[in-house]
């Protein structure tokens, strides 16, 4: 049993690494499978010191219904994420600000409007128009738009960009960024 609590502990190391750079919802619950595993197993031998060694006949039962409430927990946790990561959605309002706060330290960048974000998995997208000087040439307005990109793809890694260009003062509708 031992052996296999140790080996089962190397296996949840490594999911753990392979979680941090994938964030894979199949992993997250194939490692929380293991880590139950691992509380089954050192619940059995926790109840057996406790019953026997100690005699507390009431561990055993107490340590299965917490390593239950931990199952159940844990499931919750996985399904909820996996809801998530199945239905798009808007990113959150923090990283839209930050957006915004990206957009706007580059000193030829006059606006920002039609902001458009979604999160579709773990695939980040991120749409919207930049407001630039009118009388910048098309290439200029191309290397900003291209810097602007590079620095959004620095907070958001693997995000899909699309930016457009628009002439400042522009009357378009505005989202208000």
């Amino acid at each position: 049993m031992i052996v296999s609590i140790l080996l089962t502990l190397g296996l949840v190391c490594f999911q753990n690494y392979v979680l941090a750079r994938t964030r894979s919802v199949a992993i997250r619950a194939d490692s929380a499978h293991f880590k139950a595993d691992l509380l089954v197993n050192l619940g059995i031998i926790a109840s057996l010191i406790l019953t026997t060694q100690l005699n507390v006949p009431v561990a055993d039962p107490l340590i299965a219904i917490a390593v239950a409430l931990y199952i159940l927990h844990t499931a919750r946790k996985i399904g909820l994420t996996a809801i998530d990561a199945l239905m798009d959605h808007e990113l959150s309002e923090g990283d839209r600000q930050r957006i915004a706060e990206i957009v706007h330290t580059h000193a030829e960048v006059r606006g920002l409007h039609d902001l458009r974000t979604r999160m579709a998995g773990t695939q980040p997208f991120i749409q919207l128009h930049l407001e630039l000087p009118g009388e910048i040439t098309l290439d200029d307005a191309h290397v900003i738009s291209d810097q602007v990109e590079e620095q959004l793809l620095k907070e958001f890694p693997g995000a899909e960009v699309i930016i457009h260009q628009d002439p400042e003062g522009l009357n378009e509708a505005t989202d208000g960024f």
